[in-house]
């Protein structure tokens, strides 16, 4: 015969396992909160203009505050979104997030000097649009709203983003990041041609100088009197052999007055010394 449990151990036991299920609930609401580094409202869907949406607006499609910066800083370089499916591009946009949005993303086009006409769906409440009228977007073809985007493009290298280095045909997000963190290593480009630096194929370097400007006013310069020496060796055109030959001569000779005694005693060759006279000054 089977035994009864007492009705105190019974609700016990309840009290025990809802407790449980409460902590586990609260640790994986942590966990998510965490992994998305934001506590995420729900999202809203409305009629949006992804030109021209603020950064407060891309929060309530949805978007964490980092993803509403990248787009903003993308849409900041100069470029347009001239067809729906340019939005999908973004790499911070999901296939997930472009489907549930798609409907939604709308740009305006004018025709023929025709007064825009706003674009009537029954799955769209066109009260909630917070940016200009939503009118039909223009039919373009996906390598067209490309190239489209490529030849409005232009960008100054010391200051551009992996995420606008992808608008260029043949570079794709590896590829960036490496022009980004060498860019870092470097103290900032004084001519596209670096990028040959990368083995980036001549043709697309080419391309780019087209397109790209250096500002070397940006670059970061590094004093011989005022010397991080851990710095100075992992500069790319510098490295352990030549920051020795640095520091030994400035041991014994003191610090050079100019490029031309440095060459003189053989710490450096001129080649070198085109090279670095952008980085490093000569107190």
């Amino acid at each position: 015969m089977a035994t009864i449990e007492p009705r105190w151990k019974m609700v016990l036991d309840s009290l025990k396992t809802q407790q449980r299920t409460q902590r586990n609930t609260g640790y994986l609401y942590k966990k998510a909160e965490k992994r998305t580094g934001h506590n995420a409202p729900t999202p809203e869907l409305f009629c949006f203009n992804p030109n021209t949406i603020s950064v407060d607006s891309l929060k309530l499609l949805g978007f964490s505050p980092k993803q509403a910066a990248s787009i903003d800083r993308y849409r900041k370089s100069g470029a347009r979104f001239v067809h729906p499916h340019d939005f999908s591009r973004l790499y911070v946009v999901s296939s997930e997030q472009f489907e549930r949005l798609r409907p939604y993303v709308v740009i305006p086009v004018p025709s023929n000097g025709e007064r825009k006409s706003p674009l009537r769906s029954p799955d769209m409440d066109l009260t909630r649009a917070r940016d200009e009228d939503c009118v039909r977007p223009i039919k373009l073809g996906k390598r067209d709203s490309i190239n489209l985007s490529y030849q409005l493009f232009s960008c100054e290298l010391n200051a551009v983003d992996s995420l606008q280095l992808l608008i260029f045909p043949g570079i794709g997000p590896y590829t960036a990041h490496k022009i980004i963190q060498y860019r870092k290593k470097l103290g900032g480009f004084v001519s596209v041609s670096q990028l040959s630096d990368l083995g980036i194929d001549p043709e697309l370097v080419e391309l780019m100088s087209k397109k790209c400007s250096v500002n070397r006013s940006k670059v970061r310069k590094m004093r011989l009197d005022s010397l991080n020496w851990d710095r100075l060796r992992q500069h790319p055109y510098v490295g352990n052999y030549l920051a020795r030959g640095f520091q030994l001569y400035i041991r014994y000779r003191g610090y050079p007055q100019t490029w031309a005694e440095l060459i003189e005693n053989q710490i450096i060759t001129e080649e070198k010394m085109e090279k670095l006279k952008y980085y490093i000054d000569i107190p």
